[in-house]
């Protein structure tokens, strides 16, 4: 009992708790603006050295803190019980992850990110771009450069409106192709390439272009999400680095559903069991996270399935103030069918929700008395029955006159 309870102890207080590792202490400073909206949407920041001996993520298989956040990237070993495998296990468990990178990396760094299939280039690589240098942050080598709206992917629930360009400087990324949940947020621009700032390009690099992946991010199937980004510097001032690391650390983009219901139309009860070509009415109510409040889901692309092997029915459902619903008949199919709401799009966290039932066929007496399309069968039986009686009549009183005989 004292252990259940101490477990919901953790539970509880890691639920606003955000663990920031840094290998610098003025990066309280200087990404201070960048950290601020999490704070005043009541999150707690804990601030920790990277090589902190006390350092731990979970505890009897619960996690210690709502998210990580990794401003360290020449880290090559972290302290206390944080490693790669530490951190996989703490998104299994649905936690969320902000790592950053720069001009040197770190093995820890490195190793965190393969876990999500993000490869970044060697070390001592950079990005360079010749044709977006921004002179006043660049130091010669052309590896400060500008990265543009249009390299940032088209999602604002992830990036926000961003309207100016802005600055990285870092390491180069590239995805692995086997990973489906893995995607690019920000893209380098067609001339940039990835390689050794002081030295002549002897090889084919890393990637070129836009092959070059300046952050990337994933949503796991458990809707915890991970971001690495190739460039600390990229994430101190600008408006889109702090709605990607809100994004990251699930305070954007988060949906939940809440009070599924159906039954026939006009009832308000779900009944046991359903039969063949009734109406029925499905809803459930849909809520996002909008800047620390739940708030009636606007999105019109909802969509429920009944299905059994297959959707027999697939119909969208009407947003009326988060609550989505729709009327629609039954199949003339009976078996074991479930209401499926799938809804997955970019940026969002899952709604997945299946709720059974059983479809019976109609009883003896639920049947039309007299069936339109079975008139042909009436006619020729009804037919039959006028021949046979006409035959016998026939039969019964006809009779050959018999020729008289002398």
């Amino acid at each position: 009992m004292n252990f259940l309870l101490s477990l919901l102890v953790i539970a509880a207080s890691a639920a606003d708790k955000i663990l920031v590792l840094y290998d610098n202490p003025r990066v309280k400073i200087s990404h201070g603006d960048t950290l601020a909206p999490l704070a005043e949407l009541g999150n707690e920041l804990v601030f920790k050295q990277a090589d902190d001996a006390s350092l731990e993520l979970t505890r009897y298989g619960v996690n210690l803190y709502k998210g990580l956040i990794v401003l360290a990237p020449s880290v090559d070993e972290f302290g206390g019980k944080i490693n790669s495998a530490a951190i996989t296990e703490f998104v299994d468990n649905g936690g969320n992850v902000f790592i950053a990178a720069g001009k040197t990396v770190g093995d820890a760094i490195r190793q965190a990110a393969a876990e999500i299939g993000v490869e970044l280039d060697e070390a001592g690589t950079q990005v360079i771009d010749h044709a977006k240098v921004n002179v006043n942050e660049d130091s010669g080598d052309h590896t400060a450069f500008t990265v543009e709206p249009e390299q940032f992917i088209p999602a604002e629930i992830i990036t926000g409106a961003i309207s100016e360009a802005v600055t990285f400087e870092g390491t180069g990324m590239k995805l692995d192709p086997s990973n489906k949940l893995v995607f690019p947020i920000a893209w380098a621009a067609p001339t940039a390439y990835s390689w050794y700032p002081s030295e002549p390009i002897s090889e084919y690099p890393m990637a070129l272009g836009r092959n070059i992946v300046l952050v990337a991010a994933l949503q796991a199937r458990n809707n915890a999400r991970v971001v690495v980004a190739g460039s600390l510097k990229m994430f101190q001032t600008s408006e889109a680095a702090k709605n990607i690391l809100l994004w990251a650390m699930k305070c954007r983009g988060v949906l939940r559903e809440s009070n599924v219901k159906h039954h026939l139309v006009g009832e308000t009860k779900s009944p046991e069991f359903y039969t063949i070509m009734e109406d029925a009415h499905y809803e459930l109510t849909v809520e996002e996270l909008v800047e620390g409040q739940w708030q009636p889901f606007q999105g019109n692309d909802m969509f429920l399935d009944f299905h059994r092997l297959d959707p027999f029915v697939r119909t969208r459902l009407h947003n009326k103030n988060g609550v989505f619903s729709v009327d629609f008949k039954l199949p003339d199919v009976y078996g074991v069918f479930q209401f499926r709401t799938n809804y997955k799009r970019l940026g969002y966290t899952e709604i997945v929700n299946h709720v059974q039932v059983s479809v019976r066929p109609l009883r003896h007496n639920q049947y039309e008395r007299f069936i339109s399309n079975a008139y042909p069968y009436y006619f020729s039986a009804f037919s039959m029955m006028a021949g046979v009686v006409l035959m016998s009549f026939a039969a019964l009183y006809h009779s050959d006159e018999k020729k008289k005989t002398e």
